[in-house]
């Protein structure tokens, strides 16, 4: 499974022994909004995914 789009290497004939069937998936995901929480991240401000961790 791969998101957003195909990567180049995924789709290798080389490549098809340690992939198998490879598959596009749509995150659903709200663009403008993460596009800001990285933004944000970026930032420093510790509102980022990684704030957590």
């Amino acid at each position: 499974m791969t998101m957003l789009a195909f990567k180049p290497g995924l789709v290798e004939p080389v490549a098809a022994p340690w992939t198998g069937a490879v598959k596009l998936a749509k995150l659903g995901t709200d663009v403008p909004a993460l596009r800001d929480e990285l933004r944000r991240s970026a930032a420093g401000d510790g509102a980022g995914a990684d704030a957590e961790a």
